[in-house]
């Protein structure tokens, strides 16, 4: 419980799962419906993929773009 509520308890972090519930895929639809500075969506991204809640694959190579799934 106490490994989930360092993940998730954040209102931040509660923002982007509740996107990822609803099909959010892309980082600028994450940061257009949120509203959450792009340097603080980041992190969050990246913190949710580290700890496995998330994962990051690519979409585009030319540019690489990534999804979040």
């Amino acid at each position: 419980v106490s490994r989930a509520l360092n993940i998730m308890g954040d209102r931040a972090t509660l923002l982007i799962l509740n996107c990822a519930f609803l099909g959010v895929r892309r980082f600028n639809d994450f940061k257009v419906i949120t509203g959450i500075a792009p340097s603080l969506l980041t992190d969050r991204l990246r913190r949710l993929d580290d700890a496995g809640v998330m994962r990051r694959t690519v979409y585009s190579k030319r540019p690489t773009r990534y999804e979040y799934r």
